[in-house]
């Protein structure tokens, strides 16, 4: 089996466990008792924050394109410090390919190491889903409170008490009537390029935004 070794060591202030020299050792020597042709020894001197290093870059790409069966790496946390990236890989290409972590005793060559590398992405599966639940909880309790999450919708300015915006209440007032004289909305935005009314951005409104105005319950905020 042809195997790539990775190897990182991080730049920034977390304490290095293993230098690049240490990792070599180990994981060459694996390779040599499990009879796996090195064909690649790569390293990255760089965070393990996120995916973007030279070296796993190169690696994945050996990878796909064949060049390689197995990546060989000493710890998950030599990998990737982000369990995201980890399951990313997981569910990308090593699909395909092989991973084998020394320190955590995953090997997908193995049924027990598909088993480990299983329940590590479904925990973060799991996790995923229940900060997705909070995130949906938290905003529909703003919602019964009154509270605007995002951007203000036109006509008001940002905050959770909904204070009408003046200036911008006169445009959604002028686009309410024209609807009501069942003026079309492409007419509406020619008028109200005609007559001068801008956006926040100051260009000329949209289709799209017209009829987002125009669709809005303003309620009794458009006699404020």
């Amino acid at each position: 089996m042809r195997a790539i070794i990775y190897k990182r060591i991080s730049t920034d202030t977390e304490k290095q466990s293993h230098s690049l020299s240490n990792q070599s050792t180990m994981l060459n020597a694996y390779c040599v008792a499990r009879e796996f042709e090195v064909v690649a020894e790569i390293e990255d001197q760089a965070s393990g924050k996120s995916l973007k290093r030279p070296g796993i870059q190169q690696a994945i790409e050996m990878l796909e394109a064949d060049q390689a069966d197995i990546l060989i790496v000493h710890s998950l946390s030599r990998l990737s410090r982000c369990l995201k990236d980890v399951c990313h890989l997981v569910e990308g290409v090593f699909q395909k390919k092989q991973l084998v972590v020394l320190q955590e005793g995953i090997d997908l060559t193995t049924p027990q190491g598909r088993l480990m590398l299983n329940l590590i992405t479904s925990v973060n599966a799991f996790e995923r889903e229940i900060i997705g639940s909070r995130i949906s909880q938290n905003l529909k309790e703003a919602q019964r409170k009154g509270i605007h999450i995002g951007r203000p919708k036109y006509g008001y300015f940002a905050g959770g008490d909904a204070e009408i915006n003046p200036e911008e209440m006169k445009v959604v007032r002028r686009i309410k009537n024209l609807r009501q004289d069942k003026v079309v909305f492409r007419k509406i935005v020619d008028i109200l390029a005609e007559e001068g009314w801008k956006t926040r951005k100051g260009t000329n409104f949209s289709l799209r935004q017209v009829n987002l105005i125009a669709r809005y319950d303003y309620g009794s905020d458009l006699a404020a």
